[in-house]
């Protein structure tokens, strides 16, 4: 069976490994001319580190993050308006919550897909069809 992707970014290239796993032939078409590794940080929670684990790159993640021991919500000059310990969330789940570059983990998903080429940048999707027989793309 094969599927295309549309879009390099965290969510087309976690689907990718995903259907790999599953011994899917894919291929993840991008419409920007490379993958960019950058992009802010970001908070993954622990069920997220769990659903990362299943496709091999969990424990990266945790080993080149931070581990978040609380999360605030700040308004703009800095006054609390929640805070929220999240390190007991660890002993409970066996897993963290854990802040990493969006850059950092794209290389990670990268990685993980292997050293066979099956992202494809500059492709834009303009449209698709879908009928009994496949999919038809056009970029």
């Amino acid at each position: 069976m094969k599927a295309i992707i549309i879009g390099a970014g965290i969510g087309g290239l976690c689907t990718a490994i995903a259907l790999r796993k599953i011994r899917m032939e894919v291929n993840v078409f991008e419409s920007k001319q490379e993958v960019r590794f950058a992009g802010a940080g970001l908070a993954i929670s622990a069920n997220a580190i769990r659903a990362l684990q299943q496709l091999g790159v969990g424990n990266q993640v945790v080993r080149e993050g931070k581990v978040l021991e609380e999360l605030r919500i700040l308004t703009p000059s800095g006054k609390i308006l929640q805070r929220k310990e999240t390190a007991i969330i660890s002993p409970k789940y066996g897993l963290d919550n854990v802040a990493i570059e969006r850059g950092n983990l794209l290389e990670f998903l990268m990685s993980a897909l292997g050293q066979e080429q099956i992202v494809y940048t500059g492709k834009t999707c303009r449209r698709f069809e879908q009928n009994d027989s496949g999919v038809k793309v056009w970029f």
